[in-house]
């Protein structure tokens, strides 16, 4: 993002910012039907298919998109107990009328052993 000069002067000045809401997701990992506790250590992220986006942690439990799209899990972290997730599909799309989040389950395989 490249920086924009911004001239301020006496009186009334009027200022517009344009953004892009980012796409929060609520990631639930499940065993077996029971959410599983979230684990910082897990390093919980997505790539979209393209390469080309990423999603950002944005709390405990969420995920948050700038693009909607097809994207994949990774847990580069693992997870201890579990079969590895990464490259699950998570597809991503905007945010409905009156929707705060995506609520996404990601059912996990525990591993044998």
């Amino acid at each position: 993002m490249m920086p924009v000069p911004l001239s301020v002067h006496p009186g009334h000045n009027r200022v517009e910012l344009h953004g892009q809401a980012g796409i929060p997701v609520r990631i639930h990992l499940t065993d077996r039907g029971r959410e599983v506790p979230w684990n910082w250590e897990w390093n919980l992220h997505a790539v979209r298919a393209d390469g080309n986006a990423r999603s950002t942690r944005r709390a405990l439990g969420e995920l948050l998109f700038r693009d909607a799209g097809v994207y994949q899990l990774f847990a580069p972290g693992g997870m201890s107990g579990f079969e590895p997730i990464d490259g699950t599909t998570l597809v991503v799309r905007p945010l409905a009328s009156g929707e705060d989040y995506l609520e996404v389950e990601v059912p996990l395989q525990r591993s044998e052993g």
